[in-house]
């Protein structure tokens, strides 16, 4: 086999192991562990710190709040703070050099 043989395969390797790893989910099942993060179908846990939250489920740490004119009013379920066993869905932000995870909704 020549260079450009080799040159060229050595190319269209590289190329479809990036196609092929950009084109992997990036959306995923998880649930809350204690304040850690575990995907479903992996073994790692991700502590807090390592994945971000969406903003509207960064809500107070009771169910009571205040609204915008300053009356307290109960949160529903589905808007209160994640706690350990909510099943979460979660996204994948890749680039070129990491990967992020953030948590966009409780399910």
């Amino acid at each position: 086999m020549d260079g450009f043989s080799e040159l060229k395969e050595a190319v269209v390797k590289r190329v479809n192991d990036t196609g092929a790893y950009y084109s992997q989910p990036v959306l995923h099942l998880g649930r809350m562990i204690g304040t850690n993060l575990k995907l479903d179908g992996s073994t790692q846990l991700y502590p807090t710190g390592t994945y971000k939250i969406s903003r509207t489920l960064k809500q107070p740490t009771s169910g009571w709040t205040k609204d915008a004119e300053g009356y307290e009013v109960f949160l529903p379920e589905s808007l209160q703070p994640l706690k350990s066993g909510d099943r979460v869905l979660v996204a994948e932000i890749r680039t070129r050099y990491k990967e992020d995870f953030v948590i966009i909704d409780i399910l």
